[in-house]
């Protein structure tokens, strides 16, 4: 069986992921988006039974989708430049129609797909501040206030107060997650962290630049108190982080953590394209688990079905 590591030709991510996994003895094959566009056969069928694929790819390689064991998808959108030979009226339409095809073949994969594409990107959906600020308030985890203008750029950047200094990063792959510090206050790592214990979640106060929903009523709590001791912060911040990945429909998902003046920890970025090599081992572990066909992401609660405040208060038990 082959793991297959998707991405662009000159992701050093991708190439990392595929030698810590074949180190591990797994066959792993690592794919340009630029060598599946160019230089590899397709044989893709649609029917009432589902969708079946078969590629020959340019070395002479045959890919049945029955033959793959997982796959680490890092293909963001397919590069313009890869039309660039066609007419400039039929350029659009051919990125279009090789959108198409990438992304009915990723959905068609029965292995798991980190991650599965979506209309808003070929490995993940990318969203704008406020769309992850909503989906992250509704899962309880802190977000300073997010102003909406005439245009909302796609970006992995959060809005943060002045003065913010960055605390840790952590990767959800599957039902693992991983502890990334980016400060010395974060702790060592990288770490796997825990399923969140009762006793061990930090204390909610209100503060100054707090997260807030549509009313300006407090939607999720800010978390403070010993920074230095991340034991109590980072498995609830975790625990949050999976249930966020699983809203937002990415099994890996990169988030930013950051200190605010106040003293607060806010979220400051998701991507559904981290960096695996910060994740060392623990990430690999991980991954490995998924592909494997465990640790799968087990899907968040619908919005709504439990209220900001309960949460907050759960979060600070």
């Amino acid at each position: 069986m082959l793991t297959l590591i998707l991405a662009h030709r000159h992701d050093v991510h991708a190439r990392w992921i595929a030698d810590q996994l074949r180190a591990r003895l797994h066959d792993a094959a690592l794919i340009a988006v630029e060598s599946l566009v160019h230089g590899t056969r397709w044989d893709h069928r649609l029917d009432r039974l589902g969708a079946r694929s078969g590629l020959v790819l340019g070395d002479g390689r045959e890919l049945r989708q029955e033959d793959v064991l997982g796959v680490v998808n890092r293909i963001a959108l397919i590069p313009p430049e890869l039309v660039g030979r066609a007419n400039a009226e039929d350029r659009l339409y051919a990125l279009q129609e090789w959108t198409a095809l990438f992304m009915s073949w990723l959905r068609s994969i029965p292995a798991p797909v980190l991650n599965r594409p979506d209309a808003r990107g070929l490995c993940g959906a990318w969203r704008s501040p406020a769309e992850w600020a909503a989906l992250a308030i509704s899962v309880g985890l802190p977000t300073h206030r997010v102003t909406l203008g005439s245009s909302q750029e796609m970006t992995a950047f959060m809005p943060l107060p002045a003065g913010s200094l960055p605390l840790a990063s952590i990767i959800v792959a599957g039902r693992g997650a991983v502890w990334i510090p980016r400060s010395r206050r974060a702790g060592v790592g990288p770490c796997a962290l825990p399923s969140t214990a009762p006793g061990d979640r930090p204390a909610e106060e209100s503060a100054p630049g707090a997260p807030v929903d549509s009313t300006g009523s407090p939607a999720a709590p800010v978390l403070r108190g010993s920074l230095g001791d991340c034991r109590r912060i980072a498995p609830a911040l975790g625990e949050c982080a999976m249930k966020l990945a699983s809203r937002a429909g990415c099994e890996l998902l990169g988030l930013d953590f950051a200190v605010a003046p106040g003293g607060g920890v806010v979220l400051s970025g998701v991507t559904p394209m981290p960096d695996l090599r910060a994740g060392g081992a623990p990430l690999v572990d991980a991954i490995e688990s998924r592909l494997s066909g465990r640790g799968a992401l087990r899907p968040a609660p619908a919005a709504g079905t439990t209220a900001p405040r309960a949460r907050a208060e759960a979060l600070s038990r």
